[in-house]
C-alpha cells in the first residue's frame, strides 16, 4: 500500500469540511489555525492545504517554507454549502493527483532523518504547577547540552503553550522548543513541548505526530497516558524526571517507567513550588535520584560526560526534518494548476 503524505490544514474555524474529506480519503492531517504558522509553531507536513476566508495573506506567510502549499483561489464562503463543498472536492481532487504524479515516500532505509541517529537519549520532562520556573533552572545549570532530546510535559491550558515555547527558547540558545503538533522527530538538543489539545503517538525511528483525540484527563495533557505511550518507545525511553506539581497524575505513568527498568529521577520536594507530585514519588521509593534543579542539572550531566556534546549551528531553529520536498528531476511530473511548489516561482 502506498504511503500517504501528511497533511497540514490551515483553517479558520476548530472543525473544517475540507479537513474532513481530507481525512476520510486516507491521508493523516493536522489541522492548524493562522495563529499558528509563525516560525518554530509550525508542524513538519508534506502539503499545506489552505482553507481560510483570507487564502492570500495565509499564504504569504507559507511563503518562506520548504513545503508544498495548494491554495485554490475563488473559495466560497461557508455558508455557501453547495458552492462550498464543491470547492472542497476540487481541492481533493487536485490534491490526489498532485500526491500520484509528483509526490514519492522514502523507503525505509531513508525514513530516519539524520538528526534522529545522532541522538543518544529521551528524557521525558514532566510536572504541572511551577515546573516551567525548575526547569528553567535545570536548563540553566547545563554547562553544555548533551546530545539528547527532550520532552517536556506540564499542565498548562492549550492558549499558554506558545508563550511557553517562546520562553523555553530564551533559555539556552542550543535548545530548540517547538510545540509537537503535526509530525516531528526527536533530534539533538531539541525539546519537544506535548501539546494540551491533543494526544501524541510515538512511531518507529523516533518519529511523533498528534493526533486529533483529545487526552481527556482531568487537567491536560494527561500525563499518566503520556508515559504509558513512552514506555514502549524504540529506542527505550532514557528516563523521566518529575518537576515541581501540584496533582498526582504521572505516578501511575512513573510505575509503569520503573517497572521496564527506565529511570525515574524527582525534584526534591522542598525546593518545589508545588511538592505534591514529586513528594508522591519519592514516597513509593520510584525516583532512583532526587535534588534540586541545579542538582539534577549536574547529575544528567554525569549520564554524558564521556560523550560528545553537540552544538547546534545556527539555523537548526529553521530546519524542518521531515518536510519532504518534491523530487526534482528526470521523471518528475509538472506542477499542477494551484499547487505552489518551492524553486518553481
Amino acid at each position: 500500500m502506498k504511503t500517504q503524505p501528511f497533511i497540514g490544514v490551515v483553517c479558520d474555524a476548530s472543525f473544517s469540511v475540507l479537513a474532513g474529506r481530507i481525512k476520510t480519503a486516507g491521508y493523516r492531517i493536522a489541522r492548524v489555525s493562522p495563529a499558528m504558522l509563525k516560525p518554530g509553531m509550525r508542524p513538519s507536513v508534506d502539503i499545506w492545504v489552505v482553507d481560510c476566508d483570507d487564502m492570500d495573506a495565509v499564504a504569504d506567510d507559507l511563503a518562506d517554507i520548504d513545503a508544498p502549499v495548494l491554495a485554490l483561489s475563488n473559495r466560497p464562503g461557508v455558508e455557501e454549502r453547495l458552492a462550498y463543498r464543491a470547492w472542497c472536492e476540487r481541492i481533493l481532487k487536485t490534491l490526489e493527483k498532485w500526491t500520484a504524479d509528483a509526490w514519492h515516500p522514502r523507503t525505509d532505509s531513508a525514513s530516519t532523518p539524520d538528526h534522529y541517529a545522532a541522538v543518544e537519549g529521551v528524557w521525558l520532562l514532566a510536572g504541572s504547577t511551577g515546573m516551567d520556573t525548575a526547569v528553567r533552572d535545570f536548563i540553566e545549570a547545563l554547562p553544555e547540552i548533551p546530545p539528547v532530546a527532550f520532552l517536556y510535559a506540564q499542565h498548562i491550558p492549550a492558549g499558554e503553550q506558545h508563550g511557553l515555547v517562546n520562553r523555553l527558547n530564551k533559555v539556552n540558545r542550543h535548545l530548540h522548543a517547538v510545540l509537537a503538533v503535526g509530525r516531528h522527530w526527536f533530534n539533538p538538543c531539541q525539546m519537544l513541548v506535548v501539546p494540551a489539545s491533543c494526544r501524541l503517538q510515538f512511531g518507529h525511528q523516533g518519529e511523533v505526530f498528534s493526533l486529533r483525540d483529545a487526552w481527556g484527563g482531568r487537567v491536560d495533557p494527561h500525563i499518566d497516558q503520556l508515559m504509558m505511550s513512552v514506555a514502549g518507545l524504540q529506542p527505550r525511553l532514557s528516563g523521566a524526571i518529575m518537576f515541581s506539581g501540584d496533582s498526582s497524575d504521572g505516578l501511575q505513568g512513573a510505575q509503569a517507567l520503573h517497572g521496564i527498568g527506565c529511570e525515574v529521577w524527582a525534584q526534591d520536594p522542598d525546593t518545589a513550588t508545588e511538592p505534591a507530585m514529586p513528594r508522591a514519588i519519592n514516597q513509593l521509593r520510584l525516583a532512583s535520584r532526587t535534588g534540586s534543579p541545579e542538582q539534577l542539572a549536574e547529575m544528567f550531566m554525569e549520564q554524558y560526560q564521556q560523550q560528545t556534546i553537540v552544538d547546534l549551528p545556527e539555523d537548526f531553529s529553521r530546519a524542518r526534518p521531515g518536510s519532504r520536498l518534491p523530487h526534482e528531476g528526470a521523471g518528475s511530473a509538472p506542477p499542477v494548476p494551484g499547487v505552489r511548489i518551492p524553486g518553481r516561482g
